[in-house]
C-alpha cells in the first residue's frame, strides 16, 4: 500500500481538480459548438412583440436550449440592418420593406393586414369597411415603416397629405387618439394597443399585408445563432407553407 505525504496529497487532490476542470471545459467546448452555450443578441422594432412573433421564436428557442444567453433590446428599425452588419446584433426583428447591407439576408415570419385607425368621432368611424378613395382628404400620421400608407394612397389614387412622424406605432396611435390625424398600421397592434377614442376599420379591396421578419448574417459562424437562424427559416417555410 503506498502511502502519501501531506505534500503528495495536496498535489493528487490539485491534479484531480484540473482533471475535473479540464473535463468540463471540454464538455463545455462540446456543447457551445453544438449551439447548446453561448449568448446572441437581438434587436427589434417594438411591433414584433405586438404581434406575438418576437415572443414566440424567443420562447421556442430558450426550450430547445436553455444554457444560452439571449440578450433582447428595442431599437429604432433605420438602425437595424447596420446594427446587424457591423456585429452589434445577431438578429434583427422588423417590419420590411427595409434596405439590407450586402450579406444580410431576411426570412419573413407573418403577414399581418393593414387597417385604418381613426378617431372615435370621425366621420368614416361608422362605416364598417373603408374604400382607400374615401380617405384623400386626410392627413395621415407616419410610423417607421410608411410602406401601407403609400400603397393605400395608391390604390386610392390621391397624393396623401403626410402628417407628422412621431417614431414608435403606440406613438402613431396615441397621436390619433388625440385627433391629430388618420394612421395605416397593422391589425396586430390595434389587438395589442387599445387606446381612447381610436377605432380601426377594414380597408375595402385585397388586403395590403404588412410583413414581420427577421434578418441575419449569411456570414454567420457561431453555432448558437446558427442554430436560432435554422429556426426561424424553418418558421419562415411553414408560413409560406400554409399561404400556398
Amino acid at each position: 500500500m503506498v502511502r502519501l505525504t501531506a505534500a503528495g496529497a495536496i498535489f493528487l487532490d490539485e491534479a484531480r481538480r484540473v482533471v475535473a476542470q479540464a473535463e468540463r471545459a471540454e464538455e463545455a467546448a462540446r456543447r457551445a459548438g453544438r449551439g447548446e452555450l453561448g449568448h446572441i443578441e437581438i434587436g427589434y422594432v417594438a411591433s414584433t412583440a405586438f404581434a406575438d412573433v418576437l415572443q414566440t421564436q424567443i420562447r421556442t428557442y430558450r426550450a430547445a436550449c436553455p444554457d444560452v444567453q439571449v440578450n433582447c433590446r428595442e431599437i429604432v428599425m433605420e438602425r437595424l440592418p447596420a446594427m446587424l452588419d457591423e456585429g452589434q446584433i445577431d438578429i434583427a426583428f422588423l417590419r420590411p420593406p427595409i434596405g439590407y447591407p450586402p450579406g444580410i439576408r431576411s426570412v419573413t415570419l407573418l403577414r399581418d393586414p393593414f387597417v385604418v385607425a381613426l378617431h372615435a368621432g370621425h366621420a368614416l368611424a361608422s362605416h364598417e369597411r373603408i374604400q382607400p378613395r374615401d380617405l384623400s382628404g386626410e392627413t395621415f400620421i407616419l410610423p417607421e415603416q410608411e410602406a401601407g400608407t403609400m400603397e393605400m394612397a395608391r390604390r386610392g389614387g390621391f397624393e396623401p397629405k403626410l402628417g407628422p412622424r412621431p417614431g414608435s406605432l403606440v406613438a402613431v396611435v396615441t397621436l390619433v387618439s388625440l385627433g391629430g390625424g388618420t394612421a395605416i398600421i397593422p391589425a396586430s397592434l390595434f389587438r395589442a394597443v387599445n387606446l381612447p377614442n381610436v377605432v380601426v376599420r377594414d380597408l375595402t379591396g385585397p388586403p395590403i399585408l404588412s410583413e414581420i421578419a427577421a434578418a441575419f448574417r449569411l456570414s454567420e459562424a457561431a453555432p448558437a445563432t446558427l442554430t436560432l437562424i435554422a429556426q426561424l427559416r424553418a418558421a419562415g417555410r411553414e408560413l409560406k407553407g400554409a399561404n400556398n
